[in-house]
C-alpha cells in the first residue's frame, strides 16, 4: 500500500523553523538522513 501525504505542519506555526539549536550543525543530518537539499 502506498502512503498518502495529506498535509505538513511547521514547528510552532513556522514552516521554516527547524527544532534545532544550530542550523549549520544540523544541515548534514537533514541532508543525509532525510534527503533534504
Amino acid at each position: 500500500m502506498q502512503g498518502l501525504f495529506r498535509r505538513a505542519a511547521g514547528y510552532q506555526g513556522d514552516a521554516l523553523n527547524l527544532p534545532v539549536k544550530n542550523v549549520d550543525e544540523a544541515v548534514p543530518f537533514y541532508e543525509q538522513r532525510l534527503g533534504f537539499r
